[in-house]
This record gives C-alpha cells, sequence and structure tokens, in this order.
C-alpha cells in the first residue's frame, strides 16, 4: 500500500517509503532466492514514486544516501544497481533510479542513459516534476 497517492486529472502519483509495490514482491527473484535460508527479507529503495498517467507508466526509485562522506554517497550506486536488476520492471514501464545527496558533495546532477542519476533533494524535485509532465527524458539529458 502506498504511503501517499495524488488523484490527478491526468491519472495518479503514488509513493512507497521503504517497502516495495505488490506486483514486485516476487519470491523468486534473484536477492530473495539467494538469501532465503539465511533470512533475508526484501531489498527496499528509501522511495519507490509511481506515476501512472497514460500512455505513461513511469517508476523512480530513490535511494537517499545524505551523507557528506563521499564513500557513503556513491555506496548508494551499487544499491540502485540492485534494485534495476532485482525489480524488471514490465516493458510498458519506463524506471529511473536516483542516489540522492547532500549539496556540497556534487558539482552538478549526473546520469547515465536516462536510467541511473546521482543529485541533489532540488534535483529530485525537478525531477519528480518532470516525471509528472512527462519531461523526464528532457531532464535526464540535460543532466548526462
Amino acid at each position: 500500500m502506498p504511503c501517499l497517492t495524488a488523484e490527478l486529472i491526468e491519472g495518479v502519483w503514488s509513493c512507497f517509503y521503504q517497502t516495495v509495490p505488490e506486483m514486485y514482491r516476487n519470491s523468486h527473484s534473484p536477492y530473495r532466492t539467494l538469501t532465503r535460508s539465511p533470512g533475508g527479507g526484501y531489498l527496499r529503495p528509501d522511495l519507490w514514486l509511481l506515476t501512472d498517467i497514460p500512455p505513461l507508466s513511469i517508476e523512480l526509485l530513490v535511494e537517499c544516501k545524505y551523507s557528506l562522506k563521499r564513500g557513503t554517497v556513491t555506496a548508494g550506486v551499487p544499491q540502485i544497481l540492485a534494485y534495476w536488476y532485482e525489480y524488471l520492471p514490465p516493458a510498458e514501464v519506463e524506471r529511473i533510479h536516483m542516489v540522492v545527496c547532500p549539496e556540497t558533495v556534487i558539482n552538478r546532477p549526473q546520469s547515465w542513459q536516462g536510467k541511473l542519476a546521482l543529485g541533489t533533494p532540488d534535483h529530485l524535485r525537478t525531477l519528480v516534476a518532470a516525471t509528472i509532465q512527462g519531461r523526464a527524458a528532457e531532464v535526464l539529458g540535460n543532466w548526462a
């Protein structure tokens, strides 16, 4: 169940905090399969934002690494890569993964192939708004 949902004129926007939408809770995923015996749970991004504005369906998975230690921030990148592999989206869903860090850690936002991003809370706000407006690819292209 999302912790926050907004009914928009064009569609629906939902936010999941520290949980995974029901449709992705697969007991046969790579991580769950390998960690079931020792008692592992689900991999969970800090935020999972769903934007369903037909014909667009965009998911934004966010890992927050709000630390001044660059090593802590860069540790978020393997985490979003793991989410990318663990939770394969259906073909009709566009997926973006982002690590969010403090303003003093990076000079400018970065993106890779319009699928992975690193930025500050202000950059996340920009990307969320662009996602709802159907302009996420444009914003990520500017960050490349």
